[in-house]
């Protein structure tokens, strides 16, 4: 099967937005120098439709295809590609065939599925933070009438809340179903950071609303690190394996066992701030209880997000690892 050229030209300007990162698949993947290839003055769709004129002249269409595909293998118009072609000709030369059926292998329907369902997995995160952050105080705030500043507060525009949950959800999707994403891979906290942002006015007179503030703060900070694990760290092998290299392999190891005791550590302290807190804010016992209860769930969450975010992302690389 003839790749179609129009295709691969897309699939390699998603995967390397920059000469940089194309010159390092070409030094890397197929050992040549790019600028010998195509001139330094071209800009990049130039530069790689010279690549694919110097491929097709070279036979050596499906080995760039594979070495893309190994520097870049999240990359779904790689995968795509690459699972939809058939092994090179004779021209290609046997190690070419067996890097060629190596690769394949790895591609398998569940990884496929898997980058499918990922924008709706990050979408449904960013929303239950968004709900977290801003529901909360907007359902208990009305019931803290021994609150030592403001009293017991109501919110007639709370109902807001639901259709921007909505945008957050409908704007992560997207963000993160553009080809693009995995190299721009923090536009997709940008919903979940601009819809508590259009929340604070919602929340006053507390401008801005403590609560909303800390909580959007921190559900930002675990999905950056996820994201960071997901698209970077992890992206980081051998480009002629397709593997992690074995100094990468125990960093991962390590950073695991540190990020997986992160939430152990800091669980009990987090709700004893919390309780301390409250303490602090209302006098009632009954409101005391509410906010305690409040805080258990805050931190549960967070510490579930945790763990089934960054941390269950390098439990997979580092069990992986070694296939």
């Amino acid at each position: 099967m003839t790749l179609p050229r129009k295709a691969l030209h897309a699939a390699l300007l998603s995967a390397f937005p920059s000469r940089a990162k194309l010159a390092q698949m070409v030094q890397h993947g197929l050992g040549e120098n790019l600028n010998e290839i195509a001139a330094e003055s071209l800009d990049l769709q130039a530069t790689v439709f010279a690549l694919l004129d110097w491929a097709e002249a070279e036979g050596r269409v499906q080995e760039l295809l594979e070495a893309a595909f190994n520097e870049s293998p999240g990359n779904p118009d790689l995968t795509a590609l690459l699972s939809k072609s058939t092994p090179p000709d004779l021209r290609a030369g046997p190690d070419a065939r067996r890097r060629s059926d190596s690769i394949r292998q790895n591609i398998t329907e569940s990884q496929q599925s898997a980058a499918i369902r990922f924008p709706w997995v990050l979408g449904a995160t960013n929303v239950y933070g968004y709900l977290l952050a801003t529901w909360c105080p907007a359902y208990l705030d009305p019931r803290l009438t021994t609150h030592k500043v403001y009293g017991a507060r109501h919110y007639p525009n709370a109902w807001l809340i639901v259709p921007t949950s909505v945008l957050v959800f409908v704007g992560t999707w997207l963000i993160h179903r553009r080809r693009e994403s995995y190299e721009i891979w923090w536009r997709s906290t940008l919903p979940l950071f601009l819809g508590a942002a259009a929340t604070v006015p919602i929340l006053a007179p507390e401008v801005p609303h403590p609560w909303l503030t800390a909580v959007t703060l921190e559900w930002l900070m675990i999905t950056i690190v996820w994201l960071w694990v997901r698209y970077s760290l992890l992206r980081q092998h051998d480009t002629k394996t397709g593997k992690i290299s074995l100094s990468r392999k125990e960093f991962i190891s390590r950073l695991f066992l540190v990020a997986f005791c992160i939430p152990l550590a800091l669980l009990l302290p987090a709700v004893s701030y919390m309780k301390n807190a409250a303490r602090e804010t209302v006098t009632d016992p009954g409101e005391l209880d509410i906010l305690n209860r409040a805080a258990v769930i805050l931190v549960g969450s967070q510490v579930i997000f945790w763990c089934c975010g960054p941390v269950l992302e390098l439990f997979r690389a580092w069990k992986d690892a070694d296939r």
